[in-house]
């Protein structure tokens, strides 16, 4: 009984129609932990395969994902709430391309595969930029990270130490100093530095040296709120989105039921 009643004062128990419309709203984006962003859609497409592959759903239950996703991919496709990056590891990959216009030709040194090291990975790699090398504390798994996508690794203290080789580095980790020091970085070379570490990674005196070009999380912050609020002025078009798929559903439902009350009601 015990555990029942913790359990129960985590959920939140909604009426059919509060559901449906907090199912459309979160795959629409206007829920999602980042306003606008995809990732949500695809989680529930992925939950709704696994409920189907294991039979666990029915006509009016497969209608509803049905309708949900299709919601999804209409709002993305007909207003701009996906428009501009807001993560800010998405934000970092942008910016760094926007820098660094030959970037592709560009070595490229990712420190830390924590949550935040991980996505700039994945947005690298899915760009297929062939000069990554990664480091992290955790030997075996920079090993294992780099076999899934075939990358160079360096050991974290090398990589620390030799940071002012490459041309561009990532760094993302959770130490409380600063694991790049300014005598490790080489003043005749141009090296862009995105610290993406909280607190910082990068000695602050790094940022008085010659050559070397420095964004931080703030700086990419404030992009992030920007994009947004850009974003949250497409909510009015979403909702005239979710609204229609509702009651293209409701009709459904009534249709089916030989024209009883609707499920939403």
């Amino acid at each position: 009984k015990t555990d029942q009643t913790q359990i129960a004062s985590l959920l939140t128990s909604l009426n059919t129609q509060d559901a449906i419309q907090h199912l459309f709203e979160v795959v629409s984006g206007v829920k999602s932990m980042v306003f606008g962003e995809n990732e949500i859609l695809t989680q529930v497409k992925n939950a709704y395969d696994n409920a189907t592959h294991c039979n666990s759903t029915k006509s009016q239950l497969n209608k509803l994902f049905q309708s949900a996703i299709a919601v999804g991919k209409r709002v993305r496709s007909e207003t701009d709430i996906s428009r501009g990056a807001c993560s800010v590891s998405s934000i970092a990959i942008d910016a760094l391309r926007q820098t660094q216009l030959d970037y592709f030709a560009k070595s490229i040194l990712v420190i830390g595969l924590g949550e935040m090291g991980q996505r700039c990975l994945k947005k690298l790699t899915a760009l297929g930029h062939p000069n990554i090398t990664i480091a992290n504390r955790s030997k075996e798994k920079t090993n294992q990270i780099a076999q899934v996508h075939q990358l160079q690794t360096e050991t974290y203290d090398t990589a620390c130490q030799s940071a002012g080789d490459y041309d561009i580095v990532i760094v993302a980790t959770a130490t409380k100093d600063p694991i790049i020091q300014p005598e490790t970085l080489d003043t005749s070379q141009p090296t862009l530095l995105i610290d993406l570490g909280l607190p910082r990674n990068i000695h602050p005196d790094c940022h008085h040296i010659d050559n070397q070009d420095i964004i931080n999380v703030e700086n990419l912050k404030e992009i992030a709120a920007s994009n947004i609020g850009r974003r949250k002025g497409e909510t009015i078009k979403v909702m005239e989105i979710i609204n229609h798929e509702t009651q293209r559903l409701n009709q459904w439902v009534t249709h089916k039921n030989n024209a009883c009350a609707p499920i939403l009601n």
